[in-house]
């Protein structure tokens, strides 16, 4: 075999144990504790703020402004099809062992009774090796995903379902009830 050969074979080796070593890694980035294990955890910030200062409506399909993922529902509901507004704030990039979650994108539902806000956090380094509160309950989303229910919260958002998906924290929140939320939650997209 020659020394090129052996060099291509021993690089598409090394490459793949760091692919396998990366997707390990990343299955385990975020650490949610079950609410009824009685074990302490912290809880991260779940929601932007609800003002409208950061947030432009969008009459058109939402694309993010610099590539980075933001969640949404993949269709729009009629009790949520008054008006939609979306939120990419600026990125602060904590120090490696800072413990932060950064506010990715917001996407605000409006609709005549019902409003919806749909955020994308993603946990610094530091954050993601601590173990986290996402909600009061664990459940089960009609797609089979775990994800983690609050009701009768304090704010305009009371109920929220909260589940992680490609190492961030997706929340759905809003003023329905929360099998609704539940339902909602069960159909947002990662873009």
């Amino acid at each position: 075999m020659s020394t090129k050969l052996r060099f291509l074979v021993l690089f598409a080796v090394v490459a793949g144990v760091l692919v396998i070593s990366t997707i390990v890694m990343a299955s385990e980035y975020i650490k949610p504790l079950n609410p009824s294990s009685g074990e302490i955890g912290i809880v991260p910030p779940l929601l932007a703020p609800p003002d409208s200062e950061g947030y432009t409506r969008s009459d058109t399909a939402i694309t993010s402004p610099d590539g980075r993922p933001f969640a949404q529902l993949a269709k729009l509901p009629p009790e949520l099809g008054g008006a939609l507004f979306v939120n990419f704030p600026a990125i602060e990039q904590p120090s490696d062992d800072e413990v932060a979650y950064s506010i990715l994108a917001s996407v605000k539902y409006i609709g005549e009774k019902f409003t919806i806000l749909v955020t994308t956090s993603r946990p610094s380094p530091a954050a993601s090796s601590q173990a986290v509160i996402l909600g009061n309950q664990e459940i089960k989303l009609a797609n089979g995903v775990t994800a983690w229910a609050t009701i009768g919260a304090k704010g305009d958002f009371p109920n929220r379902v909260v589940f992680v998906q490609d190492n961030l924290i997706i929340t759905v929140a809003g003023n329905m009830p929360i099998s609704e939320i539940q339902k909602l939650a069960a159909r947002v997209v990662v873009k």
